[in-house]
């Protein structure tokens, strides 16, 4: 199907860049770009919630609800003089695992 677009100057200018990088044809190019341009403008209207793994959402609050139990556990048991990271009460020792956590890259 032939239709005709107006791209402006610098799109042209940046489509025609990649068709000489790929050593493909203009037309083909641009086609493929616009094929790309439509596929994410449909996957940026889909709402978020459809797009999110059922399996990783229930991953992830069992890993929220984890997270609040050992925490309350914490809270009740913590004893100073055996805390391993130096701290003197449940909540600082809280705060210095989620800063380490915060800081590793995954």
């Amino acid at each position: 199907m032939e239709i005709k677009v107006d791209i402006g100057l610098n799109v042209n200018n940046e489509l025609r860049e990649v068709a000489k990088i790929k050593e493909q044809e203009f037309n083909v190019v641009a086609s493929e770009a616009m094929a790309i341009g439509a596929k994410v403008l449909l996957s940026s209207l889909e709402n978020e919630a459809d797009r999110v793994d059922p399996n990783v959402m229930a991953i992830l609050k069992n890993s929220v609800k984890a997270n609040e139990i050992l925490s309350e556990i914490l809270c009740c048991v913590f004893n100073k003089d055996k805390s391993g990271l130096g701290v003197f009460d449940a909540d600082t020792a809280l705060s210095v695992i989620n800063r380490v956590v915060d800081n590793v890259e995954l």
